[in-house]
C-alpha cells in the first residue's frame, strides 16, 4: 500500500480471479496460465482493449462509469491490465507498469507464481496500495503527476511482490526494511526508464527535500527499527527516506550485483525475513579488523539519530570531526583519498594539494559542515559553474550551511547567509525547491517549536509539494507557497 507515495504493509487477500478458460503455457520466467479469449479481442496499437460500456457500479471506492480496460503481456507471460475512466491515463499507467514489470523481473531473477497483475486508477484516492495480484493506483497521480513519481509509484508496488509478498517480515519491527528495499528496487526502475536527466534530477532532488523535512520536523531522532504499535503515520513518517539512502551506500561498499543477489536468495530462499537474516549475507564482508558490513548497517539500522560532522581545511591539512553523538561508522566519499569508514571522533589528514569535500551529492546519510573559508570557496565556486554541481549536490551544500548557521555553528555565518541568499536567487533554475533548502537561513528557530501541529503540517506538505513539475519553481512554485503558510503557522509570518 502506498499513502502519500509511501506504502503500508501488504495484504493478500481480496484478489478476484475472473480468468476463466485458460491453457497452461511455459515461459522462460515461469509457468504461468493464459486466457483464451472466447470474444476477439480488439487492438489498438498492440494493446487489448476490453472497454466496455458498464452502468454504474457501486464499489468499494466510488462509483465507476464505462471503465476502461488495457491489457499486455509481458516478454515472461504475466498480463497486466489497467482500469481507468480515461484511455489515455489508463494507457500511460500501462505502459509504465508494463516496463517497471520487466526491468524488475531481470533485476531479481526469481519466478512468481502469477499469471496476472490488475491496476486499478481510483479517483478521490492518494497514493498506491498493493494486494496479491491486485494494485491501486491514485488516478490524480497517474493523470498529472510527472514520469519519475508515477513510474516509482508503480514499480515500487510491483516489488512488494516479491518483498513484502513472497518474503515477508516475521515483525512490524522491520517494516521500513521491507518498504527500503522495495524503494530501492523501484528506484533502479526509474533510472532506467526516465531517459530526461532533468526529470530523473528532480526527482532524486524531491526525495533529498522530503528526507529533510522528516529528519528536522517529523520524527527528528528516529530509528529505522519500529515499536511494536505502529500505524499508518509512523509508517509514513519513518520509512522510505534515509533507510534506502543507507541501502544506496552499502551498495557503494559491495557493489550492485552483490546486493542484487542478497534480494535473489532473500527471496527465492526464505518465506519471512528480519535484520538478522539480512545483515547475515554481508556479515563475511569486514571493513577493518573489528567491524564487518553487517554490523555496520545493523547499526545504521537501529540507531536514531542524523549525524553530522565538521570538515576544516588548514593549509597543508585537514581536519574531520564527528560533531554529533553517538559516533557513527561513517562511509565517506571524498576529494581526496581518505579511509573508506571513519569510525573515531576526529581524525586529521594531508591535503597540501586541495581542500577536503565529503558527501558531495548526499551519497551518504549525513550533514556536512565546512569551515568559513572552505563554504566561500564552495559558493564561489558554485555561483560560476552551477552546472558543474547536481540538483541534489547544490541543493545538500546550501540546506548543509542553512542548518548550521542557524546553529550558529559557522564563522561569519551572516555574512555567508546573504551571499547564498543572493547566488540562490541571482540564479532560481539552477536551485528546484530552493525555498525548502534555504528554510534554515530564514528560519532560526529552537525545535521545540516544532509540536504535532507543525509535524502534521509539515507530512502534508511533503506528501503533496513534490509529485507534479510545477511545484519545482524557486519562490515561485507551489513549494514557495506551502513554505509561506508553514511559516506563517510557526513564527506568524512569510519566510519568502
Amino acid at each position: 500500500m502506498s499513502s502519500n507515495s509511501v506504502i503500508s504493509p501488504i495484504f493478500h487477500d481480496g484478489v478476484r480471479d475472473e480468468m476463466s478458460e485458460r491453457s497452461e503455457v511455459s515461459t522462460g520466467f515461469s509457468n504461468v496460465k493464459k486466457l483464451k479469449n472466447a470474444p476477439s479481442p480488439i487492438f489498438h496499437d498492440g494493446v487489448r482493449d476490453e472497454m466496455s460500456e458498464r452502468s454504474e457500479v457501486s464499489t468499494g471506492f466510488s462509483n465507476v462509469k464505462k471503465l476502461k480496460n488495457l491489457s499486455r503481456q509481458t516478454s515472461f507471460g504475466v498480463t497486466v491490465r489497467v482500469n481507468g475512466d480515461s484511455r489515455a491515463i489508463v494507457l500511460r499507467v500501462l505502459d509504465c507498469a508494463l516496463a517497471s514489470f520487466e526491468i524488475l523481473a531481470g533485476l531479481i531473477d526469481v519466478p512468481l507464481p502469477l499469471n496476472k497483475i490488475d491496476f486499478i486508477l481510483v479517483p478521490e484516492y492518494d497514493g498506491g496500495m498493493e494486494n496479491w495480484g491486485h494494485i491501486t493506483i491514485s488516478q490524480s497521480l497517474a493523470t498529472t503527476g510527472d514520469d519519475a513519481h508515477l513510474i516509482y509509484l508503480i514499480a515500487h508496488e510491483i516489488a512488494h511482490h516479491w518483498i513484502g509478498n513472497r518474503a515477508t517480515i516475521d515483525s512490524w519491527n522491520y517494516i521500513c526494511l521491507q518498504e527500503d528495499l522495495a524503494d530501492w528496487l523501484a528506484i533502479k526502475a526509474v533510472k532506467a526508464l526516465l531517459t530526461d536527466e532533468i526529470r530523473l534530477q528532480r526527482f532524486q532532488l524531491a526525495q533529498y527535500v522530503e528526507i529533510q523535512l522528516v529528519e528536522d520536523f517529523l520524527s527528528p531522532g528516529h530509528s529505522l527499527y519500529m515499536p511494536d504499535k505502529i500505524n499508518q503515520e509512523m509508517i509514513n513518517r519513518h520509512c522510505y527516506l534515509k533507510g534506502v539512502v543507507l541501502l544506496d551506500t552499502l551498495e557503494s561498499v559491495v557493489g550492485e550485483q552483490f546486493m542484487l543477489s542478497v534480494i535473489k536468495s532473500l527471496v527465492g530462499s526464505h518465506s519471512s525475513f528480519n535484520l538478522t537474516t539480512f545483515t547475515s549475507f554481508f556479515d563475511q564482508i569486514r571493513v577493518d579488523r573489528n567491524a564487518t558490513v553487517g554490523e555496520i548497517y545493523e547499526y545504521w539500522y537501529t540507531t536514531g539519530g542524523y549525524p553530522s560532522i565538521l570538515v576544516e581545511n588548514n593549509g597543508p591539512s585537514s581536519r574531520l570531526q564527528q560533531m554529533s553523538r553517538p559516533l557513527w561508522p561513517l562511509k565517506m566519499t571524498s576529494t581526496l583519498s581518505i579511509p573508506q569508514f571513519v569510525f573515531s571522533e576526529s581524525i586529521v589528514f594531508a591535503s597540501e594539494s586541495a581542500p577536503l569535500l565529503v558527501n558531495l551529492n548526499f551519497t551518504s546519510f549525513m550533514r556536512v559542515n565546512y569551515d568559513s573559508l572552505t563554504w566561500t570557496a564552495i559558493f564561489k565556486y558554485m555561483f560560476e559553474e552551477p552546472e558543474l554541481f547536481s540538483a541534489v549536490g547544490r541543493a545538500q551544500l546550501v540546506s548543509d550551511f542553512c542548518y548550521f548557521y542557524a546553529q550558529d555553528s559557522v564563522e561569519n555565518g551572516e555574512i555567508l547567509k546573504e551571499a547564498v541568499l543572493d547566488m540562490v536567487y541571482a540564479k532560481p533554475e539552477q536551485f528546484e525547491l530552493c525555498d525548502w533548502n534555504l528554510y534554515w537561513c530564514h528560519s532560526r528557530s529552537d525545535q521545540s517549536l516544532f509540536q504535532q501541529v507543525v509535524r502534521s503540517l509539515a507530512l502534508r506538505f511533503s506528501s503533496a509539494t513534490f509529485e507534479s513539475s510545477t511545484a519545482f519553481g524557486c519562490k515561485n512554485g507551489q513549494a514557495a507557497r506551502n513554505l509561506n503558510q508553514f511559516c506563517e503557522k510557526i513564527f506568524g509570518r512569510k519566510c519568502i
